[in-house]
């Protein structure tokens, strides 16, 4: 009896685990919607209809194709904008 009964608490232990988990799952979604316009599935798609690697040129990095989409989801001025994705310069933004 004692063991169904520790089987059952690491059950339920679990369970509150995948609760928690799901929570944070949908708010860092709905915060990612919200920060670029679509969802982190559509970015990779995006990412990957790019073929970054075969024609742009060896400094591209993903955080660039964010950049450009927070930008066109704001349409702010460079130096908020570039402030907004965490500070680089304004050169480098454009």
């Amino acid at each position: 009896m004692a063991v169904s009964l520790a089987f059952a608490g690491v059950l339920e232990l679990l369970a509150l685990a995948l609760v928690r988990l799901t929570r944070r799952n949908e708010v860092f979604e709905r915060r990612w919607q919200e920060q670029f316009g679509v969802s982190p599935e559509v970015c990779t798609r995006l990412w990957d209809l790019c073929d970054p690697y075969n024609t742009m040129p060896n400094a591209v990095k993903p955080v660039y194709l964010l950049w450009a989409l927070a930008f066109l989801r704001q349409y702010n001025t460079e130096s908020n904008s570039s402030s907004a994705v965490g500070g680089p310069d304004e050169k480098r933004y454009r």
